[in-house]
């Protein structure tokens, strides 16, 4: 998630402030990453990016919330896990 900009601030006004953390807690499960499209989070997370101090990872995360890339993600991560149980190193794509 730090990847994703979890830990990363915004400015509000002339305040810096973290990025909430609430909007993370959907990467544990696929599915809840497909319902942020249509309730709000997504235009939360567009409107943080815009005022974020380093928005490069935010728009990663929009990228996966708004083309539904919740399970490719899941998968991803599914398989790195099953790979580095045979392995000291893998490639995480």
């Amino acid at each position: 998630s730090p990847r994703l900009g979890k830990g990363t601030n915004y400015r509000s006004f002339d305040k810096v402030l973290p990025i909430p953390n609430h909007y993370y807690s959907s990467l544990a499960r696929w599915h809840q990453l497909a319902m942020m499209r249509g309730n709000g989070d997504l235009r939360e997370l567009q409107q943080l990016a815009r005022t974020a101090l380093d928005p490069a990872p935010l728009h990663d995360f929009i990228t996966i919330v708004d083309h539904d890339l919740g399970f490719a993600l899941y998968r991803a991560v599914s398989d790195t896990k099953v790979a580095l149980s045979s392995r000291d190193r893998v490639e995480f794509r």
